[in-house]
């Protein structure tokens, strides 16, 4: 019995680790920009599929099976399990820059201060009319940019030093059942190797722990040597730009962000560059982000209109910078009841990044007051596919928000057996 039941755990183990292969371990909303898995994850999940053929192979086919062998195989294989979200947003920098956008935007509606809690009060005055939107976020966080002192290795800083390893908010916003799956079958058929003719083996217990803890502990000195090169070049930017020298300090910048991609996403790195090119009289999209900022930050909303629609097609860092900066306007018009200012620039944002569920949410406001019952179910529905990729529960927040104001348009228009439906199911997300 014990046996068969050895066997059976085996086999599961196994076919865990081939379900691994076929099913995604990252995935975003897809769109025009982001189609499939990165280059990263396929070859994992290739690597993945051959290795555990080959073991099965030798397991079944030439009656091979060395148990140190084969534990020295899965102890590989939980190194690589771990740098796998490391290996992603260092290769995959773009990818994981969008999941980030897309984990701030749903961060800044759901949360207690966001529009799916604070506009409550006044949800049912007027059809949502008298609503002020909350203000988009204020930059794009997809790396905590490295600064090495004598307070980063304290448990304060557990949080970034897991960001830095790549275990992200974003990252586990929009980690799927491959990874884990990858994960389950390596740590089952680890522990079933550690039993021998029904006993445990200490010493190959023992063995599997000092080489897996090994194998860490030099992967983490790998990305903690990158982290500390990336910090050295930013603390030597920020010196050269504070002495004046900003050709140097650039040069330091681009430095940093050869060393480590992601942080060239980030909404402080690029108005830092955008600073730059301004003391170096270079006109550049960093030095017009940077324009377009100082603008919405003295209420000249209309002058940063104009700088940030012709930055607002693509997939560059820019790109979504221009894109979140408009949304930033689009807020101001709405709260002082620009109403048509404000959906012209929505319409744009979406055209450009139809998954932009900030730019969704107050486009829906805005067809909630012009009575756009055709767009705002266009919107609602591709809000629903947007959240599709999210694993948090919060998201249903967001949705029944989304319904709540279908019901009500559909209410207005006298659609009554359509807005009882859509109220009663605004619960559920779907």
């Amino acid at each position: 019995m014990l046996r068969a039941l050895y066997i059976a755990s085996t086999a599961l183990g196994f076919i865990l680790l081939l379900l691994s292969g076929i099913y995604p371990w990252f995935e975003i909303p897809k769109n025009a920009d982001f189609q499939g898995a990165s280059n990263t994850e396929a070859l994992y999940r290739i690597f993945i599929t051959i290795l555990t053929l080959i073991l099965i192979f030798q397991i079944l086919i030439r009656k091979e099976f060395s148990r140190e062998r084969i534990s020295h195989t899965l102890n590989f294989l939980i190194l690589f399990l771990f740098v796998f979200p490391f290996l992603q947003q260092y290769f995959s920098p773009n990818l994981l820059a969008k999941a980030s956008w897309l984990n701030i935007q749903h961060e800044n509606l759901s949360w207690l201060g966001g529009d799916v809690y604070t506009t409550q009060e006044y949800t049912r005055y007027n059809f949502k009319n008298k609503l002020l939107v909350v203000d988009s976020p204020r930059d794009i966080a997809t790396f905590p940019l490295p600064y090495l002192n004598s307070d980063t290795f304290s448990l304060g800083t557990i949080s970034e030093a897991l960001s830095w390893a790549g275990f992200s908010n974003h990252f586990c916003q929009f980690a799927k059942k491959g990874y884990f799956l990858a994960w389950l079958g390596t740590l089952l058929l680890s522990l079933l190797l550690c039993r021998q003719n029904e006993v445990i083996d200490l010493k190959l217990i023992k063995k599997n722990l000092k080489q897996t803890c090994l194998l860490l502990s030099c992967s983490a000195g790998v990305i903690l040597t990158l982290v500390a090169s990336t910090s050295f070049f930013i603390s030597k930017a920020e010196n050269d730009a504070k002495k004046g020298y900003y050709l140097s300090s650039k040069r330091n910048l681009l430095r940093a962000s050869s060393t480590f991609p992601l942080i060239a996403k980030n909404s402080s790195f690029i108005l830092q560059l955008g600073l730059l090119d301004l003391k170096l009289n270079q006109n550049s999209p960093y030095s017009q982000i940077y324009q377009a900022k100082s603008f919405i930050d003295r209420a000249q909303g209309y002058l940063a209109e104009e700088l940030l629609l012709g930055l607002i097609e693509g997939t560059s860092s820019t790109n979504r910078e221009a894109r979140r900066l408009l949304t930033r306007v689009s807020i101001d018009k709405i709260n002082s009841n620009q109403i048509a200012d404000a959906r012209n620039i929505l319409d744009k944002v979406l055209y450009h990044e139809p998954d932009a569920i900030k730019a969704n949410y107050i486009a829906q406001l805005v067809t909630l007051r012009e009575s756009d019952i055709k767009k705002l179910r266009g919107l609602v529905a591709r809000q629903k596919q947007t959240y599709q990729s999210f694993n948090t529960k919060g998201k249903k927040t967001v949705l029944a928000s989304a319904n709540e104001n279908l019901a009500f348009l559909e209410l207005q228009e006298s659609k009554l057996d359509q807005a009882l439906e859509t109220w009663r199911n605004r619960g559920s997300g779907k």
